[in-house]
């Protein structure tokens, strides 16, 4: 089972010795890596294929970059989330050979053509690096790369919906985020407002939760006072969701 927080792509570095994980936003890039041009990919019923450009940006003096993509079914249940392996995507191509300061397009789409649906469905997609930087530079290390990207099957009709409530364990406070809806919801904000209209918190999540899913996010303000609060959720592609939880404690 894999535990995943962070809906953004992730840029694993891993060297002989060395192992570095790097949160990455939309068009960053490593002078010694890749750039991806989307934090995600989509596909519906009209639009049957996603492509994301992947650029090598390693200078003319390195080798080229051999990669190979995967596809990994992504459910959550019970606030974890949980990766299998799985063939229902066609990746193309599913290896990659991308020259120093060259781009290449990677086109993913469905195996079989789905029938319409009224949930959306998730994956993620692995681009690992295949081999070492053999790097001529004595200055650099060699290191090998891995983008994770999510990927979505929408319905035709997105339904964003979602109900909020207060949780404690560990004597640390939540705010737990059902997603109500038949999409996914990336919860890029949250604020707390008191019944004075008063912000008492304001909370950057960055995180997904899967429609018929929920995620627990901390609180880490312990000075918010006990009673009723109106919560407004700022997430992908919709107005704020809006709700009300009470902290008891």
């Amino acid at each position: 089972m894999n535990k995943i927080s962070k809906p953004q792509y992730y840029l694993k570095l891993i060297g002989t010795s060395l192992l570095f994980s790097v949160l990455l936003f939309c068009k960053n890039t490593l002078a010694m890596g890749i750039k991806v041009d989307k934090i995600s990919l989509s596909i519906t019923a009209s639009q049957p294929v996603d492509t994301v450009q992947i650029t090598n940006v390693a200078d003319q003096t390195d080798a080229p970059l051999y990669l190979q993509a995967n596809a990994f079914s992504w459910t959550q249940q019970n606030g974890q989330t949980t990766l299998v392996p799985t063939t229902d995507l066609i990746l193309s191509p599913p290896f990659m050979k991308v020259l120093p300061e060259k781009s290449q397009t990677f086109r993913v789409g469905l195996r079989k053509p789905l029938p319409a649906i009224t949930r959306e469905i998730a994956y993620r997609l692995n681009i690992r690096q295949t081999n070492p930087f053999p790097s001529k530079s004595k200055n650099k290390v060699s290191l090998l790369i891995a983008v994770s990207l999510p990927f979505f099957v929408e319905p035709d009709q997105p339904i964003y919906q979602a109900t909020f409530s207060a949780r404690q364990a560990g004597g640390a406070r939540y705010i737990r985020i059902s997603n109500q809806g038949n999409i996914h919801l990336y919860c890029t904000k949250l604020t707390l407002t008191n019944d004075q209209g008063k912000t008492v918190a304001d909370i950057k999540p960055g995180m997904t939760v899967l429609p018929g899913a929920y995620i627990d996010v901390p609180v880490a303000t312990k000075s918010i006072p006990k009673g009723n609060y109106q919560v407004m959720m700022e997430a992908n592609n919709t107005p704020p969701l809006n709700g009300t939880i009470t902290l008891s404690s």
